[in-house]
């Protein structure tokens, strides 16, 4: 096998050595039959395994829901296109094949091009494979998103506490949770020059915590001050329904827009399935929940401040005698029933 003569086949954007790419020892050469050299006009094989390194400009700003493009450029390092021709022997169900705990192989694509080198004046094949790599969010959803969205959720509930002492201590116990979280999931978090998704996210979690902490300290403030006693300062009741409807409706147009913005880079089917898996079921329900009673309760409360007293006793008067005009007409109906029964 020496005696034969072997290309110089190298990953020309691989990070290690080029020696080390592909391993040349202890790989025999194996002499192919007349069927094999009709087709590809070759009787020699020559395969090896290759484990290697290579560059890739990553885009991290819908991290972790992103999807990257690689490419792995292979071509010879002194032989030119006069001595060799490079021949892709690419399939298109590879990309079913590749299975990674990190990464799904969406689609692998392969073409070939001739590089003109001018020191060398002469052509070489270059082929080029890409890849599209979509990262598994399922992880991510799971220890980072939903835990920080169900606290930051439940933050905003303790605005509904009669006692603003009692809330605003139990919306810091939140907060310290959410920065705990933060802390602890930092290390996953890849560190990058540019914003990401998640740390966007996050910092509007922290945000919205901090606001319902400090609607629930201003509250507190201005009642043990007096100051929301004097003739012209608002009623207590109406300046918390008004803050804590804010606090919620921004915090749930937030969270809205966030998602809104994956929305765009993701099929919405999908998007779905990745939220809604068997592990973090319970916990989506319970967010949802959460966000229902939440965003009914800030729609009932701005209402009750904006509309008259007198629109809401029509209505309720209009209620009740709905109500009350349907009971006798059922007790009617059953007394006749029961005449009819006897007769």
């Amino acid at each position: 096998s020496d005696l034969v003569w072997t290309p110089d086949i190298v990953v020309l954007n691989q990070v290690s050595e080029f020696h080390s790419t592909f391993a040349t020892s202890q790989v025999p050469l194996v002499l192919a039959d007349d069927e094999f050299k009709k087709k590809t006009n070759a009787n020699v094989i020559w395969t090896r395994r290759i484990n290697l390194e290579s560059r890739c400009e990553v885009n991290m700003a819908n991290f972790p829901f992103d999807t990257q493009q690689c490419s792995i450029i292979i071509g010879s390092w002194a032989a030119s296109r006069r001595q060799m021709l490079l021949i892709d022997e690419h399939r298109r169900d590879d990309a079913s094949e590749l299975h990674t705990s990190e990464f799904w192989v969406k689609n692998i694509s392969a073409f070939k091009r001739n590089v003109y080198m001018k020191k060398a004046a002469e052509r070489f094949e270059e082929i080029q494979y890409s890849f599209l790599l979509q990262r598994y969010p399922h992880f991510y959803i799971l220890n980072f998103m939903l835990p920080m969205l169900a606290v930051t959720m439940l933050t905003v509930a303790t605005m509904w506490m009669n006692n603003a002492g009692i809330r605003m201590n139990s919306a810091t116990r939140l907060l310290l949770c959410i920065v705990q979280i933060m802390n602890i999931t930092g290390n996953w978090r890849p560190p990058n020059d540019s914003d990401i998704w998640l740390d966007r996210f996050q910092s509007h979690c922290l945000a919205l915590t901090m606001s319902s902490v400090l609607q629930s300290l201003v509250m507190d403030y201005l009642i043990e001050a007096g100051l929301l006693g004097l003739p012209w300062s608002p009623k207590p009741h109406f300046l918390d329904t008004l803050l804590r409807t804010a606090v919620c409706l921004v915090t749930i147009l937030v969270f809205a827009v966030d998602l809104c913005e994956l929305v765009k880079q993701n099929d919405m089917r999908s998007f779905y399935t990745k939220f809604h898996s068997h592990s973090s079921r319970l916990v989506i329900g319970f967010v949802y929940v959460i966000f229902i009673l939440l965003g009914a309760s800030s729609v009932v409360s701005f209402l009750w401040l904006v509309l008259p007293q007198e629109l809401w006793k029509r209505i309720c008067c209009l209620g009740c005698s709905v109500i009350a005009a349907g009971a006798p007409a059922s007790k009617a109906s059953t007394r006749a029933s029961q005449v009819s029964e006897v007769s």
